[in-house]
């Protein structure tokens, strides 16, 4: 026996949670999605949306399409898109809204000291007259490093200079900080994999035709960089041909996506003789002193087979090849007029090769801005917090009386999490004999530095 009443209430509480979770016909075609103006207010959608419902549909029959029948009929896969849901249409115009904000600090008047940066920040961004007059002007410190290498011994000197300059994993291998994951309270660094172009390893190891046509344009794509950087088209092709060889052997020797599910499989603790052993033509003492972290001996090497084939390939390859990869690796930094002209020659969807094709430079610019921000706002030097806006004075604390023998007093601290937030200070009781309370800790990031209430150690 049906029961109306009980199927539209679950049909509306489908709608309300926003079931559909892709429409079911992708758009044809590659072209980009029209052109977009930004948002000064999220576009409203009610709780209960009865018009994502299909009451043609019989629910008895097919509850999917009678819930959310009508969402997928009113939003079809944007052409620039893989699939569509509801969850992707609110970022997507959360995207807007975020873009409106930007645009509006970038013009308003009366601006305060951080709306001024930001706006300033974005309108630099979004000047393309200018960032189409500068060329690849803007890579030519990281460019003038590469070629300037004399040997192979010069790389990790020069690897090292790069990723502080970019923070790109794409030059090789990736190194940054994380949690312990044996032990949160302390940060370590991490040296992981990298060296990809494409956004995973199985782009270059299934042998189907898709993917054998995404690696031919990409290819294709690679060689239209090195043109754009000034090289001849036979150099470019020969110099792109290279690149996918040594991207290859590095996403052969990759963990793959399932593998990478499995954290114990991410996890290899060592110091640094250990990370020495996997590298041993990479002098690890230069790279780590140009970094900065000269005295750094606890290390997590994510996949260490990796490392093992990168070595085989720098002790394989020449110096010429070297160069051509690391300027491969810069080179989705390349100004955005030449990414767009990519983009148009080659016509690779969202699916195929992520961030190549489609997406605005306003999606980019903003995506940027939120990934970088919190690097950019918070700071450690000499000791003291600099900010572009100072927090608040503490509030007065009143210390009562310790609750029992033993107890510690932890202090309260301002800490930044996109805005000032305050940590009340707190009674903390050791967990362990000689535990000693420090805090409150600055801790660097793979985004920049936080700051910590404190913990125990």
């Amino acid at each position: 026996m049906k029961h109306p009443r009980l199927l539209l209430a679950a049909a509306a509480l489908a709608a309300a949670l926003g079931f559909p979770a892709s429409a079911q016909t992708p758009a044809t075609g590659p072209s980009p999605r029209p052109p977009e103006t930004p948002l000064t207010s999220l576009p409203y959608t009610p709780g209960l949306d009865v018009s994502a419902m299909d009451k043609s549909a019989d629910p008895c029959v097919d509850f999917y399409q009678f819930a959310c029948g009508g969402w997928i009929r009113n939003n079809p896969i944007p052409p620039d898109e893989s699939s569509w849901s509801v969850y992707g249409k609110l970022t997507h115009d959360s995207q807007r809204f975020l873009w409106g904000i930007l645009d509006d600090l970038a013009k308003r008047a009366g601006r305060s000291l951080m709306q001024q940066k930001i706006g300033d920040y974005f309108a630099a961004c979004m000047d393309e007259a200018a960032v189409e007059k500068l060329g690849a002007q803007p890579l030519k410190r990281s460019l003038d490093r590469i070629n300037g290498m004399k040997s192979k011994r010069d790389l990790p000197a020069v690897l090292a200079g790069l990723h502080l300059a970019t923070g790109s994993s794409g030059l090789f291998f990736g190194f940054d900080s994380n949690q312990d994951y044996a032990d949160a309270a302390q940060v370590i660094a991490f040296a992981g994999s990298g060296g990809l172009g494409l956004p995973d390893r199985d782009f270059y190891t299934k042998d189907d035709d898709k993917s054998k046509e995404i690696r031919a344009r990409y290819v294709a794509h690679v060689g239209r960089m090195f043109e754009l950087l000034g090289d001849s088209p036979d150099a470019a092709k020969r110099e792109a041909g290279k690149v996918m060889e040594i991207e290859t052997a590095l996403a052969r020797a990759s963990l793959t996506r399932t593998e990478r599910r499995d954290p114990y499989k991410l996890f290899h603790k060592m110091d640094s003789g250990g990370l020495k052993a996997l590298t041993p033509g990479f002098d690890w003492n230069v790279y780590l002193k140009t970094v900065g972290l000269s005295r750094l001996n606890t290390f997590n090497v994510t996949e260490p087979g990796f490392f093992k084939e990168l070595e085989r390939q720098w002790r394989s390859l020449g110096l010429a090849d070297i160069k051509a990869m690391a300027k491969s690796g810069i080179g989705d930094d390349v100004i955005m007029s030449q990414i767009r002209a990519t983009h148009s020659a080659y016509h690779l969807s969202a699916s195929d090769i992520i961030d190549l094709n489609n997406a605005g430079v306003s999606q980019k610019v903003i995506d940027f801005m939120i990934n970088t921000a919190s690097s950019a706002s918070v700071a450690p030097q000499g000791g003291e917090v600099v900010v572009s806006e100072a927090p608040p004075p503490p509030p007065s604390e009143t210390v009562v009386v310790a609750p029992g023998p033993g107890y510690v007093w932890a202090p309260g601290a301002w800490v930044w999490n996109g805005r000032w937030l305050w940590v009340a200070g707190h009674w903390a009781y050791p967990p362990y004999s000689g535990a000693v309370w420090v805090g409150p800790v600055w801790v660097r990031g793979p985004y920049g530095w936080r700051c910590h209430p404190g913990h125990w150690r």
